[in-house]
């Protein structure tokens, strides 16, 4: 199983795509740059979109899916969320005010999104692969993603600050391939990324020595554009394990 990834920063500017990735060809995790990269044929493709949480740079191309895709295949969008994510789509955005209500359209019984309620701890299924949502630290009600893989299973963090009870599910469910972890901010706004609910190079390394299996590889994801040339410099000191800054396009196999 292939992820690729469609958008990977923690803001929008020229150049800099926001939280998506796609994974085979079917499932999206998250969904903040879905529609300026893939084609019309690839988006028609997908059926599956977990979210993490209700921030609009993990979730605003669903809108556009949604609407791109009406009328060119035959299956509903099924959007995963915990139930507070789920409630807060359902009534902000899909409510005819900020966007048509694709639950509603073309008919309420053959409708382009569908939702479903996720069972946070406890495995479920999607496009017939195993997944497991847990609960991230986050400013608002958020979970990541495990998701099993061909080899193994590959973890999204989702927006997270330091979140030692990650780390642990990782040494307990064994055969982790990969992971996507947050890096927002450089060491020097590490007030900011608390407050916000984010990390820092120095904040991973501290909750990195929760991590058993050190051969685990670490993707890093969401840096804050304007400070991406600290963040890098201050990621490549990191070495037990080493990471990797992600870049949209980059594929990670699991």
């Amino acid at each position: 199983m292939k992820l690729r990834v469609l958008g990977c920063y923690g803001a929008k500017m020229p150049g800099y795509a926001t939280s998506a990735f796609l994974v085979g060809d079917s499932i999206l995790l998250d969904a903040g740059a879905v529609t300026s990269r893939l084609t019309l044929k690839e988006q028609v493709k997908i059926r599956s979109v977990l979210i993490s949480h209700t921030h609009i740079d993990h979730l605003k191309d669903v809108l556009f899916l949604a609407d791109n895709i009406q009328g060119r295949n035959s299956h509903s969008i099924y959007i995963y969320g915990s139930r507070g994510v789920v409630r807060a789509i359902q009534k902000n955005l899909f409510n005819w005010k900020i966007w048509p209500d694709f639950t509603k359209i073309p008919s309420p019984r053959h409708p382009m999104v569908r939702f479903k309620v996720i069972p946070v701890g406890k495995k479920f299924r999607v496009e017939g692969r195993r997944v497991l949502a847990f609960k991230s630290n986050h400013t608002v009600e958020s979970v990541g993603y495990l998701v099993e893989g061909d080899k193994g299973w590959l973890l999204y963090s989702g927006d997270t600050g330091p979140n030692p009870k990650m780390w642990k599910l990782v040494n307990a469910i064994g055969n982790v391939k990969a992971m996507i972890v947050d890096v927002s901010f450089p060491n020097e706004m590490e007030k900011l990324a608390r407050v916000s609910r984010h990390m820092t190079p120095r904040m991973l390394e501290e909750d990195m020595k929760h991590l058993k299996d050190r051969g685990v590889k670490i993707y890093i994801f969401h840096m804050k554009p304007a400070y991406l040339q600290t963040i890098s410099r201050e990621l490549r000191k990191l070495t037990d394990p080493p990471v990797t800054i992600l870049s949209p396009g980059t594929k990670i196999e699991f």
